[in-house]
């Protein structure tokens, strides 16, 4: 291969890396209107959960991309009114732990989640919903495959009080390509309901 060529290829890469980025915004943020217009609120409002780091390699290249919320009608938070005391929803692109790019829907429990959480969930927070979801040292994880269903626990105590005392995360893995309309993204709302229940705090 000709240095010419090589060269366009690496052009040619990152224009669909940037398509790719442009794409996957432009969805997060359909997916937050239509969430924001039904029961839910987002708590990193004009803002995306991703993992950044100027020594690591892979803090370079964003493979994955959360966003959180809550539902409008759980109690108010009492040391902020804009987090509300139940589970923590979240949206997830993923390119970087599949063979295919992939929309990942969660439903985060945690112990007294007033007495862990004052603030918004920062940019730096990553870790904490990523983590929960793909690290099997960590976490044990139950493939519930009738209800198209995972289920995550801490291994450990320790690693709860880590996770700010995360008790469970229940989760699903759906092909990011299958939302391609407006009405593949209705479902949205509905998918995250059937991810509780009434212990889910």
């Amino acid at each position: 291969m000709s240095n010419k060529e090589t060269e366009e290829n690496i052009m040619n890469a990152f224009e669909i890396v940037e398509k790719t980025y442009h794409n996957s915004l432009k969805l997060l943020n359909e997916i937050e209107n239509k969430l924001t217009n039904s029961e839910f609120i987002s708590i990193t409002p004009n803002k995306y959960l991703r993992y950044r780091s100027d020594v690591d390699f892979y803090g370079i290249l964003i493979k994955s991309l959360i966003k959180l919320f809550q539902k409008q009608n759980d109690p108010v938070h009492i040391k902020n009114e804009n987090l509300r005391n139940g589970p923590i929803y979240g949206i997830e692109i993923n390119f970087g732990n599949y063979t295919v790019p992939k929309l990942i829907l969660s439903s985060y429990s945690f112990n007294n989640i007033e007495a862990n959480f004052s603030y918004l969930p920062s940019l730096a927070e990553h870790w904490l919903y990523f983590n929960s979801t793909h690290n099997k040292d960590s976490f044990e994880f139950v493939n519930y495959s009738d209800l198209n269903q995972i289920i995550s626990t801490p291994k450990t105590a320790k690693i709860s009080k880590t996770y700010y005392s995360l008790k469970k995360v229940t989760f699903t893995e759906l092909d990011l390509l299958n939302f391609t309309s407006s009405e593949d993204l209705e479902t949205i709302s509905e998918i995250l309901n059937n991810l509780t229940t009434e212990n889910d705090v």
